[in-house]
């Protein structure tokens, strides 16, 4: 259900609403690496770098399956820069 309201926002560009699904996601499924990779290039897109810098640090010690490690150091990199 939470994933398809994930679609949805994504698909209408509700920023908004997908902040709040993606929220509602990680509670219910805290390990959901792909929720906080979205959540963390949402966060860092909106003007929530220490946000970010939170979901980029936790995908960067459990190290998941699926996700482009490179990317997120560079994400993380970037937001070191800006002093996050």
């Amino acid at each position: 259900m939470v994933r398809n309201l994930i679609n949805v926002a994504t698909l209408e560009q509700d920023i908004q609403a997908l902040m709040r699904y993606l929220d509602l996601a990680l509670v219910i499924r805290a390990s959901s690496a792909i929720d906080r990779w979205q959540r963390a290039v949402l966060r860092s897109r909106t003007g929530q770098p220490a946000g970010a810098a939170s979901d980029l640090d936790w995908l960067i010690e459990n190290h998941p399956e699926g996700i482009d490690q490179g990317s997120v150091e560079s994400l993380r990199r970037r937001l070191r820069a800006q002093g996050f």
